[in-house]
């Protein structure tokens, strides 16, 4: 209870940010490198060249000849179509195969380049498939990079409840424990607030709650607004919550932050989750409410700082 007003409060104090981005961009996930990347490849692929390298894999893979590194590589940036796309995935599959074969390792992360491309492709299904086949492809393509842009497409994709999944899987990893996954719970959180149920609310406080006593990691301010934001959609659960709890030192803090919410305009009929995933114009707070606010309140801003 006590982490949900945290919350509210962190909500509340990171509205006065303007101009910020909350979902994850480029940097994070680097498709435009990508793309810039296929064409450079793709300038080099007059069609004639592009037709026979096509051709030579086509065969390779009907012979179950070793499909090298910089092969794979150049299929990855000359993907186009479905077929293409099908291809590449027959290829990393040889590719993976001989490399287990001859007790090789990898000397060139494959995953994260792979995952842009069935990113730009939106493959979510494929991806999906791909990352859930333990035996196949999996341990070609996963590495924490791969992950991120992983759950990136399938947010895009609307697949929510995988996304979550996904999270609790590198969450219960041990040796994942002490790594810094804060692109990953952001998508995670973003994902339960896009499910907005009093389920969905119970995990995210968990999943924040946990990362909150745990001092290997940190939860960005971005996280916590997604969280926040679920808690404000889910404000009648919230209320039985605190109504049913004996400290009323709880239950005057939510009342408070209700009003105050109120009286300093942060609550409009914009959707919660626009002002999350975009910049911040409008919709600006009265400054002098804050202010006053603050003031009387020093206590839980330096609350939120070591938050």
């Amino acid at each position: 209870m006590r982490i949900i007003l945290k919350l509210f409060k962190t909500f509340h104090h990171n509205t006065l940010i303007q101009n910020r981005r909350y979902l994850l961009g480029d940097g994070a996930l680097r498709i435009q490198s990508y793309l810039s990347h296929c064409q450079d490849y793709q300038s080099n692929y007059d069609d004639a060249r592009r037709e026979t390298f096509m051709a030579e894999m086509k065969d390779k893979l009907t012979t179950g000849d070793v499909v090298l590194k910089d092969e794979l590589k150049t299929m990855i940036h000359l993907v186009k179509t479905d077929e293409d796309v099908n291809m590449c995935i027959q290829m990393a599959k040889q590719f993976q195969k001989v490399k287990y074969q001859l007790q090789q390792r990898y000397d060139f992360f494959f995953g994260p380049v792979f995952m842009r491309m069935l990113h730009h492709s939106k493959k979510a299904d494929i991806a999906f498939m791909l990352m859930e086949d333990r035996k196949g492809l999996r341990n070609l393509l996963f590495h924490l990079t791969a992950v991120v842009i992983y759950m990136d497409l399938l947010f895009e994709a609307g697949k929510y409840e995988q996304v979550v999944k996904c999270y609790e899987e590198l969450d219960r990893a041990q040796k994942y424990k002490h790594l810094p996954l804060r692109n990953h719970m952001t998508l995670a959180l973003a994902a339960l607030y896009k499910m907005n149920s009093p389920q969905a609310l119970e995990k995210a406080t968990n999943l924040v709650q946990v990362t909150y006593h745990n001092s290997k990691r940190i939860t960005s301010p971005r996280t916590r607004a997604y969280a926040a934001a679920l808690a404000l959609n889910q404000i009648e659960a919230l209320s039985k919550m605190v109504d049913r709890n004996d400290d009323p030192q709880i239950k005057q803090t939510f009342t408070d932050t209700k009003t105050d919410l109120k009286q300093a305009q942060l609550v409009n009929d914009v959707s919660i989750f626009d002002k999350l995933c975009d910049t911040i114009h409008n919709s600006r707070p009265d400054n002098e409410h804050i202010q006053n606010l603050q003031d009387k309140r020093g206590r839980l801003v330096r609350d939120h700082h070591r938050y």
